[in-house]
Order: structure tokens, then C-alpha cells, then sequence
């Protein structure tokens, strides 16, 4: 199956202690094909988890959202990447 966005990547979003919803604007086919990053001001990167840090909405739709458990605060970023695996069935 090809996906025919050629987007993958959204944001960098700024954290401001309050949001916790952040979109991205790409179809994905599994909750596990989202890589989301949490930066610091010092530009040091976490892997965040889903089920664990946060949950995903509109897989199999065009764009859908992740919704963090904590908000990131001013000076944080947030980045969310496409990680679908390449081959597929």
C-alpha cells in the first residue's frame, strides 16, 4: 500500500505549559508508526512513548493529533515524525 503524502514531519511545536494536543497533517496505518520528540531549550531530544507518555488520534485518517499526558513547558518543543516501517505487505 502506498501512502501518497509526501509530508512527514510536523512541527516544531513550542511548549507553553497548558497545551497538550498537537496535530500532524500526514496518514499513518498504526499508532506505532509516530515518532514523537520532546526538546529542551539546550536542544537535548527524548523519544516519547505512546500508551505511556502520549496516546494518538486519526490513525488511518489524513491528519490526526497526539495528545500528551504532561504539557510541555515554555522553552520545550515538541516534533512528530512519521516512522512507518518501509516495506509492507
Amino acid at each position: 500500500m502506498t501512502i501518497p503524502s509526501s509530508t512527514s514531519r510536523s512541527g516544531p511545536y513550542n511548549g507553553n505549559g497548558v497545551t497538550t494536543a498537537f496535530d500532524y497533517e500526514f496518514r499513518i496505518l498504526d499508532e506505532d508508526h509516530l515518532k514523537v520528540i520532546l526538546a529542551d531549550n539546550a536542544g537535548n531530544e527524548t523519544v516519547l512513548n505512546v500508551g505511556t507518555d502520549y496516546t494518538v488520534s486519526g490513525v488511518g485518517d489524513d491528519t490526526g493529533y497526539i495528545t500528551l499526558d504532561t504539557a510541555p513547558v515554555a522553552g520545550f518543543t515538541v516534533t512528530i515524525l512519521r516512522n512507518a516501517p518501509r516495506d509492507r505487505p
